[in-house]
């Protein structure tokens, strides 16, 4: 298996082989990461110098108002670090370690983890706060522990590297500088792509756009790394602050039937990158996004006409535009393209997105998933379109009593 070289990684780019009776990956070099009480760190640090190469150390300095939201993105246990309640800081110790020829093991559950071979080393990640078991956890914990700029220096093998750092809170726990920043760490931490509008990131998304609609592998990693809050009741919609502004993030994982399951999956493992921006190739960029216009919504936006007549032409399509705007035509085309790939048109799991299905269109489509019954889907949707019932012989002063009491 080819190498791939450290600094050029990626989560999606991870791939295992079968190697004498173990794993190898498929990176040049392999970092674990531990995270230690103060107290634990001496001792430690000298077990782990004994078997493996300390190539850098860190003060970890968080304060007490993101204690909380730091220890839940990096799945710390609640109890864990009660000693420091009442502190105006929390001073904690991070070592990185190289370790050659890096052996895993495959769980029963598929996951790959690192073997240690030394029963020291052992006890010692045991009594650690957080250890990194495999090369993917090591890039997000070290991603969100040290950041972008520290992670590029480290895994460049710069020269500009200091083996000693003082660090403060998990990155973006107060909100991102920049894109850049924020998609920089996301795709070290997470396999995920930009849905629609990418080509206005990372430099020129604001006025040109006004949420960020992405699809990834798992949701609650992804929604970690981003440090991102919920808005409202809906099972995607959410938000993160960006350069000091509030940003919408639609959210849509592999599994939720936004779109077919084994779509989604092509569509991840087919991902291009522009910059540090990971987005649909253009095939697969084409036709979600003539589903989306003429499916999800009711309403084609003016944007998408030149944008879909454009892409079409770039992959040799026989597409017309009064294709677009005809029932009928349009869930013939896309139905065509669903029989070629064996793709399926699917009812979203979530319902506010179900509700604006276009019926007009995805009655004429004939590959089609059926929905199974799911009760909590079921009374959402119950429960918000009792909510727009309400909504329209009601007083608008009411309208926020009325979504309080369905939302308990």
């Amino acid at each position: 298996m080819k190498k791939i070289n450290i600094n050029q990684y990626r989560r999606d780019a991870v791939q295992y082989t079968a190697h004498d009776q173990c794993f190898t990956h498929n990176f040049s070099n392999d970092f674990q990461i531990i995270l230690l009480k103060n107290a634990d760190f001496a001792a430690n640090e000298k077990t782990l110098a004994t078997c493996h190469q300390v190539v850098a150390k860190y003060d970890i300095n968080w304060t007490p108002q993101n204690l909380s939201g730091n220890k839940k993105r990096l799945g710390i246990l609640k109890d864990e670090l009660a000693e420091y309640a009442g502190q105006d800081e929390i001073h904690l110790k991070a070592i990185i370690v190289s370790i050659d020829n890096a052996q895993y093991q495959k769980d029963v559950a598929g996951d790959y983890h690192i073997y240690w071979h030394s029963t020291e080393l052992n006890t010692l990640v045991k009594r650690a706060v957080v250890v990194s078991n495999s090369i993917e956890e090591f890039f997000y914990y070290a991603a969100l522990l040290i950041g972008p700029t520290l992670m590029e220096q480290l895994t460049s093998f710069s020269s500009e590297i200091v083996p000693y750092h003082v660090v403060g809170d998990l990155i973006g726990a107060e909100g991102w500088n920049s894109f850049e920043e924020l998609l920089s760490v996301t795709t070290l931490c997470c396999d995920w792509l930009v849905l629609r509008n990418g080509e206005f990131l990372p430099d020129n998304f604001w006025g040109n756009d006004k949420d960020m609609d992405i699809l990834c592998q798992e949701l609650t990693p992804f929604l970690l790394a981003i440090n991102a809050g919920r808005k409202g009741q809906s099972m995607a919609n959410f938000y993160v602050t960006v350069e000091g502004q509030m940003l919408d993030v639609d959210a849509r994982f592999v599994g939720d039937d936004y779109y077919d399951r084994r779509w989604q999956e092509d569509m991840l493992l087919t991902k291009t990158y522009q910059g540090v921006v990971p987005q649909l190739n253009i095939e697969h960029y084409f036709y979600s996004l003539l589903y989306h216009a003429r499916i999800h919504k009711n309403v084609v936006k003016d944007i998408y006409v030149p944008r879909l007549s454009e892409m079409a032409e770039a992959i040799k399509l026989n597409f017309d535009e009064s294709i677009l705007f005809n029932d009928g035509s349009c869930a013939q085309f896309i139905d065509d393209y669903f029989k070629l790939k064996g793709y399926k048109f699917t009812y979203p799991q979530d319902y506010a997105c179900y509700e604006n299905i276009n019926r007009k269109v995805s009655r004429h489509i004939t590959h089609v998933k059926a929905m199974p019954f799911n009760a909590d889907f079921a009374w959402r949707l119950l429960k918000h379109r009792v909510f727009l019932g309400l909504c329209k012989i009601l007083p608008r002063s009411l309208k926020d009593n009325v979504k309080r009491v369905l939302n308990r």
